[in-house]
């Protein structure tokens, strides 16, 4: 799910060949933390929360590691 840069929300979804994924995966986000959380959420099969306080808070950023790391990172809670 990503912001449609009109007010509103984008799903993406699609089909592919099932692929191991890697040990360290990386991610490349930008905008605000909620939906990035969401979208994270989403995409690991996990549930994703932001503190209230970061949660209109923007950033841009390249990130490498577990999701767990990944999550720390940017200030999230996994489970």
């Amino acid at each position: 799910m990503c912001p449609d840069g009109k007010g509103g929300w984008t799903n993406t979804t699609g089909t592919g060949s099932k692929v191991t994924p890697p040990k360290h995966a990386g991610v490349q986000v930008a905008g605000n933390l909620g939906a990035i959380a969401q979208m994270l959420g989403k995409t690991w099969k996990l549930k994703v929360s932001v503190p209230k306080e970061l949660s209109q808070k923007t950033v841009k950023r390249t990130l490498k590691g577990t999701p767990q790391e990944i999550a720390e990172a940017l200030g999230l809670k996994l489970g």
